[in-house]
């Protein structure tokens, strides 16, 4: 337990040494790829500080209805005032300048900072309830806040880290109220309050968060259709009608409001001919090609393959149904959620590299899980079979190992981060992407 406690400590501070580093050495100005695709969202970045930068010129007033403005002081691009998404990240970034009377980009991107750190606690603490194993669950924590999905989100100034908390935190709450005896009104509140910030911040958990609470309810309670469920459901209902008021504030007009979310689940769902980073409208014939990024794309979020994943999940799911079904049920659940973003918004999941965060906690569990079980069984080949036999498995080892150091540590952790742009500021693959 003392090692297990050092351990973290060790890698809490090289984990948030890399990320300052990244912070104070790597500008969301940067021209480079250090802070775009898989290594972080500058675009996005520099549109939270149009928003700041623009209510601070202009006056934190009600006249946009305190909605995102992006391209402020661009001379390329005319101003546009932001309604197809969420914008509670932007304008929390906003009333901290307003506090504290700053427009520096690095100084608004300690709150992420300071939230990441929260995050990293959370992970581990999160992941050792649900597992009910703490070394299974020390592994996956590891897994996770040292890849690309922690390392190089870690002082993201637009959505990463609120939705990642917002995340972990209902899913705390979820395996505490369903696990409950009696009704925990407390619990419940919590729900309620996070499920409601979630969709504010971003339309991505939404589905997620629903099937969860379904999921769960079930694992736990045997039961689907309740009226906490009910209500829990609602939330995010009631979080998008307040956007869609938001909205109307400022076009003045219902029908402006439904042909603006309507164009912009138009755009999010299959694209459009008009303006699609797909380059064309997507359908049936997209869907091997989505299946086949997902894989390769795995790799570079996080510390393992996406082949490799597949063989040690089969491993997992295997031996969980006689040693632990529940647990093989919430990461069913958890992959199912995970994945639905895929269908609800293709588009959005096939261009946008972030969404590969949905599936954080589903693979740290199988990563955690599959690495004490697969260790278990090399130990037995090694002293019941042939040599031969066992070996056949070190070069698969070896391979996996070499992909990985070759994603996390050289790109994320080195090229994109501790010795950026020494290494140059291109995007490098080992495949395509």
């Amino acid at each position: 337990m003392k090692n297990l406690k050092l351990i973290k400590g060790l890698v809490f501070i090289f984990v948030f040494g890399v990320i300052l580093c990244r912070w104070w050495s790597i500008s969301i100005e940067d021209d480079g790829y250090a802070r775009a695709w898989f290594y972080g969202d500058s675009f996005s970045d520099r549109n939270v500080m149009s928003t700041v930068h623009f209510y601070h010129d202009s006056g934190f007033n009600g006249k946009y209805a305190y909605l995102p403005i992006l391209f402020y002081k661009d001379t390329t691009r005319p101003l546009l005032v932001y309604t197809h998404y969420p914008g509670l990240p932007d304008i929390t970034a906003t009333v901290v300048s307003q506090v504290t009377g700053t427009t520096d980009a690095r100084k608004l991107m300690l709150l992420p900072i300071a939230l990441s750190m929260v995050l990293f606690f959370l992970i581990f603490y999160v992941l050792e309830v649900i597992t009910g194993n703490r070394l299974p669950a020390f592994i996956g924590s590891v897994f996770l806040v040292t890849s690309t999905y922690f390392i190089s989100w870690g002082d993201d100034l637009h959505q990463h880290v609120y939705v990642e908390v917002v995340r972990w935190l209902y899913i705390l709450f979820a395996y505490r109220f369903y696990n409950s005896e009696r009704f925990r009104a407390d619990y419940f509140a919590a729900l309620f309050v996070l499920y409601f910030l979630a969709i504010w911040i971003s339309f991505e958990p939404v589905v997620f968060l629903a099937i969860v609470t379904v999921g769960f309810s079930y694992i736990y309670q045997r039961r689907l259709v309740t009226v906490p469920n009910f209500i829990l459901l609602c939330s995010p209902v009631l979080g998008f009608a307040a956007h869609l008021l938001q909205n109307y504030a400022y076009l003045h007009s219902w029908s402006a409001v439904v042909a603006d979310m309507t164009k912009a689940v138009v755009h999010r769902t299959s694209g459009d001919v008009s303006y699609n980073e797909v380059g064309h409208v997507l359908g049936a014939g997209d869907v091997p090609k989505a299946i086949g990024l997902l894989l390769l794309r795995v790799g570079k979020f996080y510390w393992i393959n996406g082949l490799a994943l597949i063989a040690l999940g089969v491993l997992v799911f295997r031996r969980l149904k006689t040693d632990n079904n529940q647990l093989r049920q919430v990461i069913a659940v958890l992959l199912v959620a995970a994945v639905s973003w895929h269908f609800v918004m293709p588009q959005h999941a096939l261009v946008h590299m972030f969404t590969l965060r949905h599936y954080a906690m589903p693979f740290a569990i199988i990563f955690g899980v599959g690495v004490v079980y697969y260790a278990a069984y090399l130990k037995q080949l090694k002293a019941n079979k042939p040599v031969w036999l066992y070996a056949v498995h070190v070069p698969v080892i070896a391979v996996c190992v070499l992909y990985a150091g070759y994603e996390q540590l050289y790109l994320s952790i080195l090229k994109y981060a501790l010795v950026y742009p020494a290494w140059g500021k291109d995007l490098t693959f080992l495949f395509w992407i």
